[in-house]
């Protein structure tokens, strides 16, 4: 890969308090010069001094692209910086404009072969302020056809769940790959306004309110994926899939991720805000309870009632506890003669309402009788306040602490697990433990085969109920309903884990649709069809096995799709699996996945034979020897098995009492963190 000119002075003193990458990146801290950037699937890259690409010597598209703009102002830095790598690009704007400090955050991701731009903004006034600005891409060809990621023609706006744009190149220009933007999360479905000229240029006006005082940030991503001259709608949505923001930001820092505007992640990985909302059918709760009667009033005070019931549908009549409602609507507001009751923790019942004694009291004093309900929403609960040194308040409801159900209806459920859940699978049957499951999120698209299943063990697979359940309740009794007709599952579990979790420590695979299975490939050996003839490996000695692009040249006879095989004890291989399906086992279950189905495979920690670890072991004990040629080779040796030695020499090290063996592993070991 071509680095970026990096002049190396003294690293400059920066301070960006919610931005950053993972703790072992470095900072970028010495001064960026432009140059072309190379990534592994062969793009290249010319990013300005103020983060806008231009075009480079290989066919593009790409004109003056990543433009940024405020009130016709174009965004510049004085001097941005780079880390020593040149793979991350920082740029500040010198001051605030029209009240916010601007700063562009580039990286470009190697793996993904796309680039990530985070836009940092920070409101320096005491005001609160709307900002409106724009990004712009102008193309350096017209292009054949502007589309949404899912291969929507579109003239002015992004629908849906679309979430970026495809520029694609102009008939004849076989050789440009098109160019993706990526604008947004999935869970962003309002309409996004674009303004588009002669297909050849884009702008996308975004306005942000920005609290006073406050930062916000803007994560958004470029591409450029090789796609076929007349792609169709389903092969664009294929090629944008690897981009979409969701799997890229796991290079960010969740602090980093909270402060996002345009990621539609709530804050968590399993939309905890939606069970616990800031609004409730479009009331927010405040200091007092708030009344509305129709359209137009709204009022304040406080709700006082003798009793007050809710009549589900198959059980008995529920008493609602005043400490326990978060809101009410009634049949004004329903319109058909049903009542929705939402508690504090999450739960969410629908039946008839009776009520004795409703009446609503203003703060003013007056008092008003209830007849027929509109909408209720309870004043926010105090927060309660730390009653010794260091002592952290009492959570709040922001959180399940129960395994919450949604049914189709919408009715939301807490219960008390029992047994297990069946569920089918695209493999076969699969039966969860309860104490198994983190979440069942509902599927993002029509095309998702059933919605996706989290385990704690970080196997992620999308399921279809299956059978007929009988689920002890928390507060309705017991209930027996089909598994089909449960929409989403949350447990407490999901509140615990990162916004984006970890890759799993155990071997796993990557899967389309999202999916990825923690578990072992159980054959014993994996043929790789390269164009030189088969390949025979064993599962344990690949570091990673990885779906390549598809335009990758195909081996003899264009069998399957093409992987690119990474081996432990180093080397790559590259061809096809031609066909053969891989047995893999898991927690619960034992399957046959096509290759077709496979984006990777992973072996996190190396596994090394009985006879390389007696020879690592060998090599170890040489480190001590009295000739310093036996000790030198022995280091080399070592050095050279790379990983597969990692784990014994740290071990090792924590066993050794010998200085000069304690003193080579400590160098071998600090290399190996290096590379």
């Amino acid at each position: 890969m071509k680095i970026p000119r990096c002049i190396f002075l003294m690293p400059a003193m920066i301070w960006l308090a919610s931005l950053g990458l993972a703790a072992e990146r470095p900072q970028p801290s010495v001064p960026y010069s432009p140059s072309a950037v190379t990534d592994r699937a062969g793009n290249e890259w010319m990013i300005e001094q103020n983060g806008a690409l231009q075009r480079s010597g290989t066919p593009s598209m790409i004109g003056n692209c990543m433009a940024l703009q405020f009130a016709n102002q174009q965004f510049y830095t004085q001097q941005p910086l780079c880390t020593p790598d040149g793979l991350e690009m920082l740029m500040s704007s010198p001051q605030a404009m029209g009240g916010v400090r601007i700063t562009r955050r580039i990286l470009v991701l190697e793996r993904e072969a796309a680039l990530l731009y985070v836009e940092e903004l920070q409101n320096t006034t005491q005001r609160n302020l709307i900002f409106d600005l724009e990004l712009r891409h102008h193309l350096n060809n017209q292009a054949r056809e502007i589309t949404s990621n899912l291969g929507r023609p579109i003239k002015d706006s992004l629908e849906g769940r679309e979430v970026g744009i495809v520029a694609l190149p102009a008939e004849g220009d076989k050789e440009a790959p098109a160019l993706v933007f990526i604008l947004r999360a999935a869970g962003i479905t309002t309409p996004q306004k674009l303004r588009l000229q002669n297909k050849y240029q884009l702008a996308v006006p975004i306005s942000v309110k920005i609290p006073a005082g406050e930062t916000c940030t803007l994560i958004h991503a470029v591409a450029q994926p090789k796609l076929k001259e007349k792609a169709d709608a389903k092969e664009i949505a294929r090629a944008c899939a690897p981009y979409a923001l969701e799997k890229l930001v796991r290079h960010l820092r969740r602090s980093t991720l909270k402060l996002a505007v345009n990621l539609g992640l709530s804050g968590d990985a399993f939309g905890l805000a939606d069970w616990f909302p800031q609004h409730y059918w479009g009331l927010a709760p405040a200091t007092s309870d708030l009344l509305a009667m129709g359209p137009g009033t709204l009022l304040s005070g406080q709700a006082t009632w003798q009793g007050l019931k809710l009549h589900r549908s198959g059980s008995s009549a529920i008493e609602l506890e005043a400490s326990a409602l978060a809101a009410l609507a009634g049949p004004v507001f329903t319109r058909d003669g049903s009542a929705w009751a939402w508690l504090r923790d999450g739960q969410r019942w629908q039946g008839q309402l009776e009520a004795q004694g409703l009446r609503f009291t203003l703060n003013t004093g007056t008092e008003i009788p209830i007849a027929d309900l509109d909408r209720l929403v309870t004043a926010k609960p105090a927060t309660a306040l730390p009653t010794a040194a260091g002592e952290k308040p009492p959570a709040t409801a922001a959180q399940p602490t129960h395994i919450l159900v949604e049914l189709l209806s919408g009715e939301r459920i807490a219960i008390q697990p029992q047994g297990s859940l069946g569920l089918e699978t695209s493999w076969g049957p699969l039966q969860v433990a309860w104490a198994d499951l983190v979440a069942l999120q509902e599927p993002a698209g029509p095309e998702d085969f059933g919605g996706l299943l989290s385990l704690r063990d970080g196997t992620r697979i999308r399921v279809l109920g299956a059978g007929t359940l009988v689920l002890q309740t928390l507060h309705l009794g017991q209930l027996e309903l089909p598994a089909s007709a449960i929409r989403r599952i949350v447990t407490p579990q999901a509140a615990k884990l990162p916004l984006d979790d970890d890759e799993p420590t155990a071997s796993y695979l990557e899967l389309t649709g999202g999916q990825r299975l923690v578990g072992r490939v159980t054959a014993d050996s994996i043929t790789l069809h390269s164009s030189a003839g088969p390949l025979r490996l064993s599962p344990p000695s690949l570091r990673s096995l990885r779906r390549v692009d598809e335009t990758n040249p195909q081996p003899p006879g264009g069998a399957g799709e093409i992987f690119q095989a990474i081996l432990w004890g180093g080397g790559t291989a590259q061809g096809s699996l031609d066909g053969t399906r891989l047995r893999v086992d898991g927690t619960g279950y034992s399957w046959q996945i096509a290759p077709r189905q496979i984006l990777r495979l992973v072996n996190p920690v190396p596994v090394a034979d009985p006879a390389l670890l007696r020879r690592i072991a060998s090599l170890v004990q040489d480190l001590g020897h009295p000739s310093w040629a036996t000790r030198e080779a022995a280091s080399a040796a070592l050095r050279e098995l790379g990983p597969l030695a990692k784990w014994s020499l740290r071990e090792a090290r924590q066993t050794s009492t010998d200085a000069e063996i304690q003193r080579r592993l400590e160098e071998l070991l600090q290399q190996q963190e290096e590379e």
